[in-house]
């Protein structure tokens, strides 16, 4: 499954428009106001987890998923939300 999904990922990258804040792949955490797309779930959890970005639209929005062990969500919320994790 993994291999699966950064098959997909690398492809979704390469047609990412180019000046897209984020592409997908990159790590992110959410910070700032929580979208309202989330707002079921635990702000604890979501402020201390780091997603993976898996779509960006033309637009705005980008689509985020937590990892596949963790609890696992893909939930799309404004790029804007979101800040890169530092490696």
């Amino acid at each position: 499954m993994e291999i699966l999904i950064q098959a997909v990922t690398a492809v979704l990258r390469a047609g990412a428009p180019e000046d897209a804040p984020f592409k997908p792949g990159d790590e992110v955490r959410l910070v700032g106001a929580l979208p309202e797309t989330l707002a079921g779930y635990d702000e604890t959890w979501l402020r201390t987890t780091n997603f993976t970005v898996r779509y960006v639209s033309p637009g705005p929005m980008i689509a985020v998923q937590s990892h596949l062990v963790e609890d696992f969500i893909i939930a799309t919320v404004p790029a804007a939300a979101v800040e890169r994790v530092q490696r």
